[in-house]
């Protein structure tokens, strides 16, 4: 029998018939934003750097807390961007130190008063 080779298991054209449609990349970005903030009950923005982003915040001792979104940098960069324009993340950038800048991140709520506007304007529909 002869040995199966890497091209028989996943062929190099398999992923052409299909594509991940754009919105996964920017929601897995804010999932993690997201994690990061409410999940741990937090309601202010966080600060993350595109590493922890992509590979997991670190915790004590350096060890990773989590295994991060696993994009690639100009994919993640791309990501977080769409996820602005798409209204899903709020980003402040503190660039006084242009050696340092920070991002802060926070998931995008609708204020309490638009929400309640929308919700009545649906029951009169």
């Amino acid at each position: 029998m002869a040995p199966i080779r890497r091209g028989d298991i996943h062929p190099q054209n398999a992923g052409d018939d299909w594509q991940i449609p754009r919105i996964i990349v920017p929601l897995q970005a804010t999932e993690y934003v997201i994690k990061h903030t409410w999940g741990w009950g937090r309601k202010h923005a966080i600060r993350l750097s595109h590493s922890e982003i992509q590979h997991g915040r670190k915790g004590k001792g350096g060890r990773r807390l989590d295994a991060g979104t696993g994009l690639g940098n100009s994919t993640l960069t791309g990501s977080i961007e769409l996820a602005r324009a798409l209204g899903l993340l709020t980003i402040e950038e503190d660039n006084d130190d242009q050696g340092r800048q920070k991002r802060y991140y926070l998931p995008r709520l609708k204020p309490v008063a638009e929400a309640s506007q929308d919700a009545a304007i649906e029951l009169h529909c």
